[in-house]
């Protein structure tokens, strides 16, 4: 029985000590860790081979990801076919207390409109768990606009086309997200002149190009606060 216990106890201790610590573990273990659930598109996989990261792009070509171990960063972009691009990109971001936080940006463009979608993840207890709503920046068009009480303005025109799109980086160096607003402007006089609108909706469709608009807004990493604080605007 006591051969039974020492046995049993030694196995769990082999598994403790097999377990990585937060502090070893590598921006490839913590992109590997983020459930499958969280990606709108596959999770790349990454193979290390002779010192170098690779995976397999949709069209079976080999992409070499920049992987940045050191800094706790990674990008993975895949242009498939020419047509359009999906990615990601993951870094980490250390709170005060020592906790990693891990941002995840999934991005897609197919050559006519593209998004951008920021989640954040905390290390417990051996898992990534969700902390995309306390701790992630909410990015939306309204902090955008110089006015924010013009988005009741265009709210009905806005989600019906492809207008805009927001791009996301994560930093490699550094703790700061850039957001650039991209405007499609080349669609102005394609909704200036379109008979099958109303002239209600021409009205706001040329309102909302006509908007003053910020191009560009950082959030910074808040340590203290574990979480991102929107900054400057340009």
């Amino acid at each position: 029985m006591k051969r039974s216990l020492s046995l049993a106890m030694a196995a769990i201790a082999v598994c403790i000590i097999s377990l990585p610590a937060a502090d070893r573990l590598t921006i490839v273990d913590y992109y590997r860790m983020i459930p499958d659930k969280a990606f709108k598109h596959p999770k790349f996989i990454l193979t290390l081979k002779n010192g170098v990261y690779t995976t397999p792009s949709i069209i079976e070509e080999q992409l070499k990801p920049t992987v940045d171990i050191p800094n706790g960063y990674l990008f993975v972009e895949d242009p498939g076919t020419g047509g359009g691009t999906t990615g990601h990109a993951c870094a980490v971001f250390i709170a005060a207390s020592g906790v990693p936080h891990i941002a995840l940006n999934q991005f897609a463009f197919n050559g006519v409109a593209g998004d951008s979608a920021l989640s954040m993840f905390i290390l417990r207890d051996g898992m990534l768990v969700d902390r995309t709503a306390e701790c992630a920046p909410m990015i939306s068009l309204s902090l955008f606009l110089k006015d924010p009480h013009d988005i009741k303005r265009i709210q009905s025109v806005i989600g019906k086309t492809h207008l805009y799109m927001i791009r996301t980086e994560l930093p490699r160096y550094g703790t700061d997200i850039v957001t650039t607003l991209m405007v499609f402007s080349g669609k102005a006089e394609l909704y200036r002149t379109a008979d099958w609108l109303s002239s209600k909706e021409k009205a706001e469709y040329a309102a909302f190009f006509a908007m003053p608009k910020y191009e560009t807004i950082i959030f910074s990493w808040d340590k203290k606060k574990a979480l991102f604080i929107a900054g400057s605007k340009k």
